[in-house]
């Protein structure tokens, strides 16, 4: 028989006992609990750069399909329109799949695309759309600021931001000051040695290619480019023009800008035979036939009309009757024979 003392400790230890483990279970709880709002803050976190993502891509996007479509459009169809809608398309689907690494790598890309245009407007219509702020080239200026600093450029990487920034300095405000400081910057990075091996000189000329043909059929005018090689020889204007007459490359009557050519690819049963043509704003198929060393022809008819001479029986993968790049709209017509 446990002393009344006894009893009371025994109690009183039994009751510590009890008391500790509600401690550590509400411990345990809070712990619990304070994961599960940390996770929660970090879900909400995740999910609000989520949002603000897919708006700004979607932004960007709807402001490429209005100002950067129509460079080159085939009939009805436009690719960089397609392209654009694609990229909004997969921005929806990485959004919901949380994918937010995917969807900032998406961002930088075509930030960098508005960039090379050296766009000036998208900070304007962003706020307007969308009330974000976003400077695309913040970075750039920075870089800018600290090779200044530096006193000169060091490498090509610093000399393609310099030779882009002062391009977008030259439309905008800035002092002419500071257009010159970098221009002297340029000037001095040509003047070394390394420099003069990587961006080359004005007296080095530009490497040209040298085209091998194939033999045309007996009685045929036409000659169809097969194979280029490469060769460091230098080709005078009259050379290369003459190389490109050759080729089938013919300029509009009135714009040298605008030409067309007829080429071949592969062999066997892989090969085909295709007209392209370039316009100001790109280039692209017009026309393209299942086999090699068709007698197929290509010229302009007018300054808004190309005329392909080809055969029934040629099954053609690509017809298309009208291209067009932006204002500039040419007819495509068909003699076969």
């Amino acid at each position: 028989m446990l002393s009344e003392v006894e009893a009371s400790f025994v109690a009183l230890m039994k009751s510590l006992d009890n008391f500790k483990a509600l401690i550590a279970k509400g411990m345990k709880n809070i712990i619990l609990g304070l994961q599960k709002q940390s996770l929660q803050m970090a879900d909400l976190k995740k999910q609000a750069a989520l949002d603000k993502y897919r708006t700004l891509l979607f932004a960007i996007l709807d402001y490429h399909l209005k100002y950067y479509t129509g460079s080159m459009v085939f009939d009805d169809w436009d690719p960089s329109a397609d392209y654009y809608l694609l990229e909004k398309q997969q921005t929806e689907e990485d959004y919901q799949n949380f994918r937010l690494d995917i969807l900032e790598q998406r961002l930088g890309k075509f930030v960098q695309r508005l960039r090379y245009y050296m766009d000036l407007n998208f900070g304007s219509y962003l706020k307007e759309h969308t009330g974000y702020e976003m400077d695309i080239y913040e970075d750039l200026r920075h870089e800018i600021a600290t090779i200044i600093s530096r006193g000169k450029v060091e490498n090509i990487e610093e000399l393609s931001v310099v030779h882009l920034m002062i391009q977008v300095y030259k439309s905008t405000s800035v002092e002419k000051e500071q257009i010159d400081i970098l221009a002297n910057l340029i000037d001095e990075f040509s003047e070394c040695e390394d420099s003069n091996r990587v961006i080359g000189k004005s007296d080095i000329g530009v490497k040209q290619n040298i085209v091998q043909f194939k033999v045309p059929l007996p009685n045929s005018e036409y000659i169809t480019m097969v194979a280029t090689t490469g060769t460091i020889e230098k080709l005078s204007k009259k050379e290369f023009m003459e190389l490109e007459r050759k080729r089938g490359v013919l300029s509009s009557p009135r714009n040298i800008g605008r030409q067309i050519a007829t080429n071949a690819h592969g062999f066997g049963k892989n090969a085909h035979t295709e007209v392209g043509i370039t316009l100001n704003g790109g280039s692209g198929c017009i026309y393209c036939v299942k086999g090699e060393n068709l007698l197929i022809k290509a010229y302009w008819k007018n300054n808004n009309t190309v005329v392909i001479e080809t055969k029934k029986e040629y099954v053609a993968d690509v017809r298309h009757n009208q291209v067009g790049s932006f204002e500039d709209v040419v007819k495509i017509e068909y003699i076969e024979i």
